[in-house]
């Protein structure tokens, strides 16, 4: 097999196996060749051993998705949790999200998750429990004691620009 055939059946491969990411048509492009650069320097030009080299750059960039869809909210999303939250006027809105994603990365994993499918994805609870393995009240309650977490660090952050110092 030569190079360029070897190439598209790795195209279709990483499309076919990874087509949940992102922008998948570009990012195959992306980790064939990243697999062949790495693959040249060993010189081993088999299709397994290529597919392999596909397949962990393709979770690797998988995990980063994933990840970067816990930290990042959807503006409209966040917009739902501000209306959850009732943040006072004296905090503007630009210092709320920063303080928001802060507060979010805080959370344990496992209320990060809930909280992430509940807004973001729009999951309900029976979804986001059947998706972790976890009783739906339990996912329920974790989002509460998520939510109730967040609202106390705003309100604490609140008194402290309201109330003066003592000292």
């Amino acid at each position: 097999m030569d190079i360029k055939e070897l190439r598209d059946k790795l195209l279709h491969f990483v499309k076919y196996k990874f087509k949940n990411l992102n922008d998948i048509d570009n990012l195959a492009e992306d980790i064939v060749q990243d697999a062949f650069l790495i693959v040249k320097k060993e010189e081993q030009y088999n299709f397994k051993y290529l597919a392999a080299v596909c397949a962990h750059i393709a979770y690797r960039e998988y995990r980063k998705q994933k990840q970067q869809k816990i930290k990042c909210l959807e503006l409209e999303r966040i917009d739902f949790l501000i209306s959850e939250i009732d943040v006072p006027e004296q905090i503007y809105k630009n210092e709320f999200l920063s303080k928001l994603l802060g507060f979010i990365d805080a959370l344990k994993e496992t209320e990060k998750t809930i909280l992430t499918l509940h807004i973001y994805e729009n999951l309900s609870f029976e979804d986001i429990s059947d998706r972790i393995d976890i009783n739906r009240n339990t996912a329920k309650s974790i989002y509460r004691r998520s939510i109730t977490k967040i609202k106390q660090r705003f309100y604490e952050i609140t008194k402290e620009d309201i109330l003066p110092k003592a000292g």
